[in-house]
């Protein structure tokens, strides 16, 4: 591992910490920035090798953008989007999760233009090579289909 991946995750693990102790004052105005960071978190641990660490980082997020983006759908639907993104990178394919983001995708085509909603068929088609059952490969390619037909 190299050293610049410990400072990277050093300085997100800060960020974090920072955020904890921000958000127990005023949640709605620092809640999304912990989400933010435990995002950026869980890529750092698993890019270092801590897989469990990751997925526990990026299921705090999710958690937290849930909570957000079920008040205000249009400001945190993306992120929230983002991050079970991350959360299918992190962990192994896992169908519902994967649709999760599907259905997040289909709500913001056409009124939200972040690369990852932009990029997110081509993203599917990395999953399809990954699918091992029939069953995953079907579902992906019904999301594919899906896409398809809302644009």
């Amino acid at each position: 591992m190299e050293i610049a991946a410990f400072g990277g995750l050093n300085t997100v693990t800060q960020a974090v910490e920072i955020y904890e102790i921000l958000t127990m004052d005023d949640f709605a105005v620092h809640g999304p920035g912990l989400a933010k960071s435990l995002n950026n978190l869980s890529v750092n641990l698993a890019e270092c090798g801590d897989t469990a660490g990751g997925l526990h980082a990026i299921a705090r997020a999710v958690e937290i953008y849930e909570a957000v983006a079920n008040d205000n759908f249009a400001m945190y639907g993306p992120d929230l989007g983002r991050s079970l993104l991350t959360y299918c990178l992190v962990d192994k394919l896992d169908i519902k999760k994967l649709e999760r983001v599907n259905t997040i995708h289909l709500q913001l085509i056409g009124t939200c233009f972040e690369a990852w909603v932009e990029h997110f068929p081509s993203v599917l088609l990395g999953f399809l090579e990954q699918a091992e059952s029939e069953a995953d490969k079907n579902a992906i390619l019904a999301m594919i289909d899906e896409i398809s037909t809302q644009t």
